[in-house]
């Protein structure tokens, strides 16, 4: 990959997904989208994740961030998200032994993946036997692992003009809760932005090759395997069209993304989850864990579909899963 390809599909990649995300999140009046620099770490396109460094800020900072974006109070988060976590995770921390597990969300508002895993940390740390709270959250940070779009990559927290020091890299915060894994999601706007599809093509195959590996290892000498979280639809939920006009769908599932779900050897553990945004009570049920040989092509489109009907069942009527309609 040049360095002229790099800067156009940086910018492109500014300009149509970061800075309408930061518009559309309301954190645009917080945060700007990084100009491209060569020797910065954020405009470097051959690398698709970065290491967690978590520490004694990683909880608060996480709730508070996570917790803002899903109208929820720290508080709220415990009770409503960590907990379920506390009771799974002896489940979990068996099942890790034997290989990676993977959450599997919606995309109902943005970062419910982060979320999910980030509940899922507090609460296993929370359930250990040892009693060294910040150390099992620090450990299983730095276990955990998150698949999100690249767009989040150039978004610095701060206002532009401002000295380096007065500014912090939203990178900095997603490494203090997660290894985040960025692509370049496989849908319609993505396809009409202007980036190449060769530059996306390739991109991708990294992440991929680098998913799998990682997801091959073991993480430390007792021999715990990774835990993941992915949104597999790639993008938001959005407004149907045509004879789906007035439902809320969630994005089909890419052949390419089940392809890579599968050959991560991943357990799959569905997180059915129903934000009430103040009007109805937030829901979140924990599914079973389906363990790696028993993951079929069909695993993760019935989960969605599921994860849609439990939505409708807890009073969102208009959800539906893209690929069952």
């Amino acid at each position: 990959m040049n360095v002229s390809q790099n800067q156009l599909v940086h910018e492109i990649l500014a300009q149509d997904f970061t800075d309408r995300y930061l518009e559309r999140t309301g954190f645009d009046k917080l945060a700007f989208s990084a100009p491209y620099e060569p020797k910065d770490p954020l405009c470097d396109y051959e690398k698709t994740f970065w290491e967690a460094r978590p520490n004694r800020f990683s909880e608060p900072i996480g709730k508070r961030i996570l917790g803002k974006m899903h109208r929820m109070s720290g508080e709220d988060i415990d009770e409503q998200f960590v907990a379920p976590f506390v009771e799974k995770a002896p489940e979990i921390t068996a099942d890790l032994q034997d290989f990676p597990v993977m959450l599997v969300n919606d995309h109902s508002p943005d970062l419910q993946a982060a979320l999910a895993l980030h509940s899922a940390t507090i609460g296993i740390a929370h359930a250990s036997e040892n009693g060294r709270y910040q150390e099992n959250l620090e450990a299983m940070i730095r276990r955990s692992h998150g698949i999100a779009t690249r767009g989040l990559a150039p978004i610095v927290i701060g206002k532009p003009g401002l000295p380096n020091r007065l500014s912090l890299p939203f990178m900095r915060l997603q490494q203090l809760v997660v290894n985040p894994h960025l692509s370049f999601p496989i849908n319609q706007q993505m396809i009409d932005s202007g980036i190449p599809e060769g530059f996306r093509k390739e991109y991708n195959s990294k992440l991929r090759a680098d998913s799998v590996e990682v997801a091959s290892n073991t993480t430390d000498e007792n021999g715990g395997f990774t835990l993941w979280s992915l949104s597999p639809g790639g993008t938001p939920n959005f407004p149907g069209q045509g004879e789906h006009e007035g439902k809320i769908l969630t994005k089909k599932v890419e052949d390419a993304t089940i392809r890579l779900i599968g050959d991560m050897g991943c357990g799959l553990l569905p997180v059915y989850t129903s934000f009430g945004r103040g009007e109805r009570p937030t829901v979140i049920r924990l599914g079973g864990i389906v363990p790696p040989n028993e993951v079929t092509e069909l695993t993760v489109p019935t989960m969605m579909t599921d994860i849609a009907q439990f939505r409708r069942n807890r009073g969102e009527p208009d959800v539906f899963y893209e690929g069952e309609l």
